[in-house]
């Protein structure tokens, strides 16, 4: 008897360590049934980049065309955060899938109003390590006008604000590999919390978002790399 608590100890680190977690790539979301089978009833749609724990490979096989390519998988039985039920494995990833949280509009007079890269980093990852690549002012040597920051989840944050006379405002993120859909949306919430500025449209490919003239107001520049995605954003004349 004495022997039967190590014995359920060792059960669960067991069952702990057999456990499967796998991530949702599809970008219009993951649909979830009620049975292993196309024709079952629909109970929801897990998000992208959402993380679940399978909790029974079923062996059941399928393959769906999806934008001429045919993908193969089988029936997982997962957990989500609010679903529990059948999906289609092929839209899923053992790879943790970086997905970004809704912006959200800096308080009026606050610090991080005329900085919302950074106001949205402060309210959704912890900063890792100091400040970095100090800059000081041409005409105030103690004066800090820029640095560089990093964020949990392999994120890199950089600001230079006026540091000389003729500067403005500039702030770069550099995110884990994005979907360009996803962060060209980011970037029009961002700007929109900023009113006063002109109208802006996106140019050269979906690269650049700016005014249509060349006018003072906010401009910004996405600029993808194998497994990053920065975002720059330039505010002044």
């Amino acid at each position: 008897m004495k022997h039967i608590p190590s014995l359920l100890l060792l059960l669960v680190c067991q069952l702990l360590s057999a456990q499967q977690f796998r991530y949702v790539q599809a970008e219009s979301g993951l649909v979830v049934r009620d049975k292993p089978s196309l024709s079952s009833t629909r109970l929801g749609k897990l998000a992208y980049g959402e993380k679940v724990m399978v909790l029974n490979f079923t062996g059941i096989q399928l393959s769906i065309l999806d934008e001429g390519k045919t993908i193969k998988g089988e029936w997982y039985q997962v957990s989500g955060k609010s679903q529990k039920g059948y999906v289609f494995s092929g839209f899923l990833t053992e790879d943790c899938v970086f997905s970004l949280a809704t912006a959200e509009k800096p308080r009026w007079g606050s610090l991080h109003e005329e900085r919302p890269f950074l106001n949205y980093l402060s309210n959704h990852f912890k900063t890792v390590g100091k400040q970095y690549d100090l800059k000081y002012g041409e005409f105030n040597p103690n004066n800090i006008c820029g640095y560089t920051q990093e964020y949990e989840q392999n994120i890199t944050y950089t600001i230079s604000e006026t540091c000389t006379e003729g500067g403005g405002l500039i702030e770069e993120i550099i995110f884990p590999k994005l979907r360009r859909k996803h962060i060209m949306e980011w970037v029009e919430k961002i700007h929109s919390f900023s009113p006063e500025n002109p109208h802006n449209i996106w140019k050269e490919g979906d690269s650049k978002f700016e005014p249509k003239e060349a006018i003072p107001g906010c401009y910004y520049e996405i600029d993808e790399q194998k497994d990053a995605t920065t975002v720059r954003k330039y505010c002044g004349c």
